[in-house]
């Protein structure tokens, strides 16, 4: 069964599995496609690795859509999508840490982390 509400979008419940039963497609979103059928006997591989306990045994057919997170300083498309990332910002506030690193691309992080100063920035491309 898959929580729909506790689902990040993260999709390494896709790398998990065993039996391909659960494909990512990325373009201007991504999506997530779970396909039971194609599940076989497995040790759920996807239910262990996934971080939010979003599954439980064998999941319905479904199919999600996530839109994917930008950068808060410069705009940039992340490599995460906005649930994924406002987990993480969750987990960051947990840990003692600044959140706001879960919305930086990795340019506005090492600026923000290093405090890279524009001049230098060729040296780093």
């Amino acid at each position: 069964m898959l929580k729909v509400e506790l689902c990040v979008g993260c999709g390494v419940c896709a790398k998990a599995c065993p039996h391909s039963a659960i494909s990512v497609f990325e373009d201007s979103v991504r999506r997530i496609v779970f396909d039971p059928k194609k599940c076989e006997e497995c040790s759920f591989e996807c239910n262990e690795a996934c971080p939010t306990g979003a599954l439980e045994g064998k999941s319905d057919k479904r199919e999600l859509v996530f839109e994917f997170a930008y950068c808060a300083i410069c705009g940039k498309r992340l490599n995460i999508v906005k649930e994924e990332a406002e987990y993480l910002a969750k987990k960051l506030i947990e840990l003692g840490e600044n959140p706001e690193i879960a919305f930086l691309c990795d340019d506005c992080k090492r600026k923000r982390l290093f405090g890279v100063a524009n001049k230098y920035e060729a040296y780093l491309g």
